[in-house]
């Protein structure tokens, strides 16, 4: 085991055992609102059921319409001049502004003053909670809900102020309601102990100033967090907002194919509520490399001073015509995977060659240049170069069978253009060429000037050579069989 992750066996075993008995993070629980930001919508409230509205304040009459559930309503005047009451119980007289004019509503447990936010999240609780018809102390149903994991469809946020005791001041006491399908059909529930889970690319989350705030400090502060995540072994890996969601991607130094358990999870959720002091919406992942590599090629050429080398795939190409092969610079960083193929044994840098054939396991991000670049996690020596077998057979690289070529055209910068048919040429330049093995070169060639171009035709297909030897994108360095078929193409002008 590497030594940091032996130093942080400590760390998690005191997390692990906090996060036995709290299910880890509490998400917009507890007091966390003390501003009362979540609590009351000024001159509005919130309908949590299809509700009746009358043209006069009474009941006698025949409802004139029906506001439909989930939506806020602007009060116009409050009942008999009072405020607006903080018990839902109580059967007050609202006016509010409706599509037909002012109309008056009645007060009751599904007309709340707090904004209800459609929200699809998963929400794991530790204890037997409650089912609530509406989100207040008095609307139990007697029903109740086994420790487990559950959808919430709706979120509500209250804060009533209380004073327990007479000679301290009033503090705001806050509450999380979920709204959740149960047995029962659409019920709410409260629990005080939860863990939000917003892992699927389908969740939304309440949006609030506060939560937003806190989303826009977590993203300017990434690099901030990163003594957080070294200490568990982490690395990040992207950030975003999505659906009201901080979305922050992690990766487990030296252990690639792990991904971080609920446990560890919600140990580095509080870690980092911490450190911002308030919790909001934060889904964590992990970056887990998959059982099947990325890409799979030949070492062509190795840049030691960049701890990087080029891996090439000639049996996968793109564009359409003069294809270039895939081919991907791979940086190699302190945890990076070097192995053969079925064996444990950790290499390094120095253990590969050109012309080996390797698999790679790649990060999730890659500059689009060309050759890409990007950085290996895991690469595996699939098999090694043969003696004498240095370098890619120049048929490859032009993915052209030279052993069977039609015609070709010389372009010259010094004498006229040839087009040569005759076998005997063909088959003197066709033989020279697939003697040719080539190594990848480290740079290109810094001028474009050359003396001769060739096109090779094969039926319908055509490659291009060129003496600077820049084939299909990728420069190689020249030898002397590339310096023979040089001597002999010039003689032909």
């Amino acid at each position: 085991m590497p030594k940091s992750n032996a130093f942080m066996q400590p760390y998690w075993i005191m997390m692990t055992t906090f996060i036995a008995v709290l299910i880890m993070s509490i998400v917009y629980n507890t007091e966390a609102q003390a501003d009362g930001s979540w609590s009351e919508q000024q001159g509005k409230l919130t309908l949590l059921a299809d509700t009746p509205f009358y043209d006069e304040k009474t009941e006698d009459n025949k409802p004139a319409s029906v506001i439909s559930a989930f939506q806020s309503v602007q009060v116009v005047t409050p009942s008999e001049g009072q405020l607006l009451s903080m018990n839902p119980s109580d059967k007050e007289w609202y006016l509010v502004k409706t599509w037909q004019g002012y109309k008056w509503i009645r007060n009751g447990p599904s007309v709340v003053k707090q904004e209800y936010h459609p929200v699809l999240f998963e929400v794991t609780f530790n204890e037997i909670e409650d089912l609530y018809n509406f989100p207040a102390e008095d609307q139990t149903n007697g029903g109740k809900l086994s420790p487990q994991r559950v959808t919430a469809i709706g979120q509500l946020f209250t804060c009533n102020k209380v004073q327990s005791d007479p000679a301290q001041a009033a503090t705001n006491h806050c509450r999380t309601w979920y709204r959740i399908q149960t047995y029962l059909g659409d019920k709410w529930i409260s629990p005080t102990l939860a863990a939000e889970h917003y892992e699927s690319k389908n969740a939304v989350a309440a949006f609030t100033s506060s939560a937003s705030i806190l989303q826009n400090k977590l993203s300017s502060s990434i690099r901030d967090l990163e003594p957080i995540l070294a200490r568990a072994s982490l690395e990040p890996v992207s950030f975003h907002t999505e659906n009201g969601i901080a979305r922050l991607e992690v990766r487990k130094l030296y252990r690639h194919r792990e991904e971080l358990n609920d446990q560890e999870t919600e140990a580095l959720k509080n870690e980092i509520f911490k450190e911002l002091g308030d919790s909001f919406p934060l889904s964590i992942t992990t970056y887990a490399i998959a059982d099947k590599a990325d890409l799979r090629g030949n070492i062509v050429s190795i840049d030691a001073a960049g701890n990087r080398v080029l891996v090439v795939n000639y049996d996968k190409r793109t564009g359409l015509e003069n294809s270039s092969p895939k081919a991907s610079w791979i940086r190699l960083v302190a945890d990076t995977s070097v192995h053969r193929t079925g064996h444990d044994s950790q290499l390094g840098l120095h253990d590969l060659k050109t012309g080996q054939t390797v698999e790679v396991w790649t990060a999730k991000f890659a500059l689009l240049t060309y050759p890409g670049q990007t950085t290996g996690y895991e690469i595996a020596i699939v098999d090694e170069a043969k003696p004498g077998e240095e370098g890619i057979p120049l048929g490859t690289i032009l993915d052209v069978d030279l052993a069977r070529i039609d015609t070709i055209d010389l372009e010259f910068k010094e004498g006229k253009p040839l087009v040569i048919h005759d076998p005997s040429i063909i088959q003197a330049i066709a033989e020279r060429m697939q003697r040719i093995r080539l190594l990848a070169a480290d740079l290109y060639p810094l001028s474009d000037n050359q003396p001769y171009i060739m096109t090779l035709h094969q039926a319908d297909k055509k490659a291009v050579y060129n003496a600077h030897l820049v084939l299909r994108q990728l420069p190689y360095s020249p030898n002397s069989l590339t310096a023979d078929l040089d001597n002999y193409i010039l003689k032909l002008r």
